[in-house]
């Protein structure tokens, strides 16, 4: 398991003002812009509308980050996800097209962190989840939120907001287990994803 220092554009929270610049071009943008990442460096970069439109595809180095989220039927149980060996209830899952397999990012005392996937137990997740045939590399996750008490929940979501999520995150973590303001931005999160969820799929 490995903490997630070179992924630091991703989870620090940037200051954004009217002044705020494309990182591809320079073009001034607002608070509210699109992402591209950069999938060779596994960098996110902010980006005016033009280059948003440029670089929305499937192939080339630098790919938008889609807006859709959907919402998977196929959650799984408390044991899968015990199987899988993530310590915490929510992690999302991403396929980098450099590496060309998933790994795990989770929450920790030590801030986002990334992990291997033991290969049974995720081929099991993974065989039953039709929002992973859906998934785009580098720019989509499947987000993950399983409780003891069987009640679990799982989307597709755009990268940049879950990073965004994890940045906020570890701003608010405290002690072992993140503490209740740390939760709350979970619960946040977790509503924020149902309320924007435009079909499931199963």
């Amino acid at each position: 398991m490995t903490p997630l220092r070179v992924l630091a554009p991703f989870v620090r929270k940037r200051a954004q003002t009217a002044a705020s610049l494309c990182d591809l071009c320079a073009a001034p943008i607002g608070e509210t812009h699109r992402h591209v990442v950069d999938v060779e460096a596994r960098r996110m970069e902010c980006a005016c509308d033009t280059c948003a439109r440029v670089f929305d595809a499937e192939t080339g180095r630098h790919r938008t980050v889609p807006t859709r989220v959907l919402a998977d039927a196929a959650a799984p149980t408390f044991e899968e996800w015990r199987a899988l060996g993530v310590p915490v209830g929510l992690a999302f899952f991403v396929r980098p097209s450099t590496m060309g397999r998933f790994v795990g990012i989770f929450p920790s005392p030590a801030g986002a962190t990334e992990s291997e996937l033991p290969a049974e137990p995720w081929a099991k997740i993974a065989s039953k989840s039709a929002a992973l045939r859906e998934l785009r590399d580098d720019v989509e996750a499947l987000v993950v939120r399983c409780t003891r008490t069987g009640s679990s929940q799982c989307f597709l979501a755009p990268i940049d907001v879950c990073y965004e999520m994890m940045g906020s995150l570890r701003a608010s973590w405290t002690g072992f287990d993140g503490g209740d303001e740390a939760r709350a931005v979970v619960d946040r999160f977790i509503t924020d994803l149902a309320l924007r969820a435009s079909t499931e799929v199963a």
